[in-house]
């Protein structure tokens, strides 16, 4: 499963997170592409939750990621609780 994106509050990537820890014991990997705002926070919940099936791919541009995001199967988008 593939986010992308600047990791605004309105993303509610911190569920993403929470679903990655209910799926923790199937294989499945979470790869969440990009830097930004909640970045630092989405981290330290990933570590808090012990989780490996996250990995945080920061180092990518629109430019270079195109071969990593074609491996994707399902891609994530908004999932923030708001109006």
């Amino acid at each position: 499963m593939v986010y992308y994106g600047l990791y605004s509050q309105l993303h509610g990537v911190e569920t993403i997170i929470k679903a990655a820890e209910k799926l923790k014991n199937i294989s499945v990997t979470f790869l969440l592409v990009g830097k930004g705002y909640t970045l630092a926070d989405n981290q330290t919940l990933m570590k808090k939750l012990n989780l490996t099936n996250i990995k945080f791919l920061t180092a990518l541009t629109e430019a270079n990621s195109l071969a990593t995001l074609s491996k994707g199967h399902i891609f994530l988008g908004f999932f923030r609780n708001t109006q």
